[in-house]
């Protein structure tokens, strides 16, 4: 288990991955929420049910899905050994490459609820300044994909996932008048067949009218 040095668990985080592992045995990751930290006080959170998540990308495909981060996730030593440890140099998505190429070898568990604490005492963190960029984990699927390395069950749903988080680009560059580039990436970069479509068609109206839609920022 990891912890960000500005992070915190919340009481009970490692009790609550101990059940979650104990109840999903065939899981090699186990992930919780983080709630936002900050001046107040945080609540102790209420220990939560056990989910199995079998295909990791077919979970962040769902409505609603809350991703994994470094803070609130427990893995088995071997399964991060054969997927490969964090990528020595990155700074910024080094986490979310990991947890991809996790996605695509292992089953993953979902505690429903928080289990950190996750602290921005600037106000920003780092992936919030590559906002509308590529993530460094696209070159990772890749050169997975192309190597053969993405198992024939994971194949569709990964490359699902690939074309939502350009969708999500899209909608990022045409909320911060990037106009250009959103519809360069849309026309260019985006796979329409890949592509969920209630995103693409999503991304496509608000490539066209940026104020039409209520919106609200998401990591990629």
């Amino acid at each position: 288990a990891f912890l960000d040095a500005d992070d915190e668990y919340l009481p009970h985080a490692i009790e609550m991955f101990r059940a979650a592992r104990d109840q999903c045995p065939e899981a090699c990751v186990i992930f919780g929420d983080s709630q936002q930290g900050g001046g107040a006080p945080v609540a102790v959170a209420p220990r939560g049910a056990v989910h199995p998540v079998p295909d990791y990308f077919a979970y962040l495909l769902g409505k609603g899905a809350h991703e994994a981060n470094s803070s609130s996730v427990m893995i088995r030593k071997s399964a991060i050994e054969a997927a490969g440890l964090f990528p020595p140099g990155v700074r910024i998505g080094e986490d979310t490459d990991t947890w991809m190429r996790l996605g695509c070898l292992f089953a993953f568990a979902r505690i429903d609820a928080p289990v950190s604490v996750y602290h921005m005492a600037d106000g920003q963190s780092l992936w919030q300044t590559r906002q509308g960029t590529d993530p460094f984990w696209y070159q990772t699927y890749a050169r997975w994909r192309d190597e053969g390395r993405i198992p024939p069950e994971r194949r569709r749903t990964a490359a699902r996932y690939v074309q939502f988080s350009k969708l999500q680009i899209v909608i990022f560059q045409a909320r911060s008048g990037q106009r250009a580039a959103a519809f360069r990436r849309l026309l260019g970069d985006v796979n329409w067949l890949t592509a969920p479509k209630p995103m693409l068609a999503k991304a496509i109206l608000i490539a066209v009218f940026p104020g039409i839609l209520g919106w609200k920022r998401r990591a990629l």
